[in-house]
């Protein structure tokens, strides 16, 4: 008795194939997810950087903080984040009559990256400030 063609099942050619494309299918799927985890591990570190810097260069200048003299300062956030400040009169910019003038303030900070790169975020801002 020979079986119906509606009645075949698949062979194991086919079934191998199958499987072929499943397993290509989930490395695919699994790659994208260590990717998007990487990305999202350094956006959250370029946030917190981000934010530390922002702190630091608020506080310049005021009360017990980093006073706003030219120069060149270094420090640590954290065990793993370190930034360094960069303080200068600005060329152009010409002094009043109290010696106020404007500053130019180059904020540097980096944190390690994924194996062995290093990240880094630099903010630039100007303050008013007297030169001493």
């Amino acid at each position: 008795m020979r079986p119906d063609e509606k009645e075949r099942g698949f062979t194991l050619i086919e079934v191998l194939v199958a499987f072929a494309i499943l397993a290509v299918t989930i490395a695919v799927v699994s790659h994208a997810y260590a990717i998007g985890g990487r990305t999202i591990h350094k956006a959250g570190s370029a946030q917190v950087a981000a934010l530390a810097a922002e702190s630091l260069l608020d506080t310049l200048g005021t009360g017990d903080a980093i006073q706003l003299t030219t120069g060149t300062t270094t420090g640590r956030f954290s065990d793993n984040m370190r930034w360094t400040l960069d303080i200068q009169p600005m060329a152009d910019a010409v002094a009043n009559a109290r010696g106020i003038t404007p500053f130019h303030i180059a904020l540097t900070v980096k944190w390690p990256g994924d194996g062995t790169t290093e990240q880094a975020l630099r903010l630039d801002t100007v303050k008013l400030g007297v030169v001493r």
